[in-house]
């Protein structure tokens, strides 16, 4: 995925974009990005995490399915949440990313709302939801939770517009250019593969 949206943000500044956010809390991308354009990259996992703990001290991170628990874990570790982290929880449901809790809400929510109870006896303060897939969730958790619950995908975008209204992007220090861009190679090698693709998988 991170070549895709790498590949895929890459002519933003250009295009005359103001700033780019990415919709997934993989934080796919970002750092390449970055290394790349002055406009300003924010990407919602790392954010609403580090947004949380001006909330409270403990966040708990609901996923959708056991098979995305190793991903959450590993990154937590990587971004140095681990001793901020209450836990990661799931609701056992398989990722939706075009209608999660449309048509579903009644079995939907309600496994979503014990997922993040048991957070919360794990000691979490607030909750983050993990992907950006789960915005609609927000209102109803919101509403019978004793907890704030952090939405991703809105919040980038309000972060965005503080980032546009005070005049901040990312340190040139942490995320220098490259000494060599090869923006043109990228270009041709997701071409090549779109066109593979659409050949159904024949090299010819």
């Amino acid at each position: 995925m991170d070549v895709a949206v790498f590949e895929a943000g890459l002519t933003a500044e250009e295009d005359g974009y103001d700033g780019v956010i990415i919709d997934t809390v993989s934080d796919s991308g970002a750092d390449g990005l970055r290394s790349m354009l002055d406009i300003p990259v924010l990407a919602p996992g790392k954010a609403s995490l580090l947004f949380a703990l001006t909330l409270g001290r403990k966040f708990g991170i609901l996923a959708q399915w056991e098979p995305a628990l190793t991903r959450y874990r590993k990154v937590i570790e990587e971004w140095g949440f681990t001793e901020h982290c209450a836990g990661v929880e799931h609701f056992d449901t398989p990722p939706d990313f075009a209608a999660l809790i449309g048509g579903k809400a009644d079995t939907t929510l309600p496994k979503m709302e014990a997922a993040c109870r048991r957070l919360i006896d794990r000691g979490a303060d607030v909750i983050c939801l993990g992907s950006t897939t789960m915005h609609e969730a927000h209102h109803y958790l919101s509403g019978v939770l004793e907890v704030p619950v952090v939405n991703p995908g809105p919040l980038s975008y309000k972060l965005m517009e503080s980032l546009l209204a005070l005049d901040l992007a990312h340190s040139r220090a942490a995320y220098p250019r490259p000494k060599v861009e090869k923006a043109e190679m990228l270009h041709a090698m997701q071409a090549a593969a779109a066109r593979h693709e659409r050949r159904g998988g024949d090299d010819a």
